[in-house]
């Protein structure tokens, strides 16, 4: 079976179970292959029980069309507090979430340290829309090298304290 189809299987699932699919990979190894899902909901924070729904789901559907030729582990994750961005599609999944987003040496932005830290509120097919104190600004994808999901570590110590 082809990557495409195990891709559709998967993208099936998830959406089923009303996830949002971020990522689905496959790494060939020497001895054995790995399947890598990531699922996002705009709705609430992923658990270990969301991934084990979702795995034990997609690996009786995996046993049905028994896709791979050798053994394989199946990994269902969430996509991390500071998950890199790999498409701009993935900015509309994390809206009102905090992103450090890494500038282009030729951006206009002035940014201190080459990057910025700010809240996405809105993303299209040309740039992303962020609040960085109090004061919008959008970026073209064109001036943005890199960007991830930002977590404020010390924010989140004393919020759990």
């Amino acid at each position: 079976m082809q990557k495409d189809s195990i891709h559709q299987i998967v993208k099936d699932v998830v959406v089923s179970l009303n996830f949002i699919l971020i990522e689905c990979s496959i790494n060939y190894g020497k001895t054995k292959d790995s399947l890598k899902i990531i699922i996002h909901h705009n709705d609430k924070k992923i658990t270990s029980d969301d991934c084990t729904l979702v795995a034990d789901i997609i690996s009786r559907q995996l046993d049905i069309d028994d896709p791979f030729e050798r053994p394989y582990d199946l990994i269902v994750e969430s996509p991390g507090l500071e998950r890199e961005i790999k498409s701009t599609q993935e900015y509309s999944y994390f809206i009102n979430r905090e992103f450090k987003i890494f500038l282009t040496e030729d951006s206009d932005i002035i940014a201190k340290e080459g990057f910025i830290v700010g809240t996405v509120v809105k993303a299209d097919e040309e740039s992303v829309m962020v609040i960085i104190n109090s004061k919008q600004i959008t970026i073209p994808f064109s001036q943005i090298k890199k960007s991830k999901l930002f977590c404020d570590y010390d924010k989140l110590l004393k919020k759990n304290k």
